[in-house]
């Protein structure tokens, strides 16, 4: 797979994973573990890693598309902040209070 097709496919999955999933999964990392472990110990497929690493990517690169707006749980208030990165200390506290 070269570098375009990576990208490629991580875009298609991450607009895929948007369109059926529009709230967060519970688990991102963990179905690409299952694959790894299913490839070594039960002669699984090599084609199911490549996926699962593809919609893990596309997971990570939807996050941080909308990391602007995840809630801020180290603020006295809990409440969401819709400014850009700078609205946070090097503690992910919330600035925008």
């Amino acid at each position: 797979m070269t570098r375009n097709e990576a990208f490629d496919a991580i875009r298609e999955e991450l607009y895929r994973a948007e369109q059926k999933h529009p709230n967060w999964p519970n688990d991102i990392a963990g179905e690409t573990t299952k694959a790894i472990l299913h490839y070594i110990d039960e002669n699984g497929s090599f084609i199911s890693i490549q996926e699962e690493l593809i919609q893990t990517a596309a997971v990570y690169v939807r996050m941080l598309i909308s990391l602007k707006d995840f809630t801020c749980y180290n603020c006295k208030i809990v409440k969401t902040c819709e400014v850009a990165f700078d609205d946070y200390n090097t503690n992910g506290d919330c600035l925008n209070k």
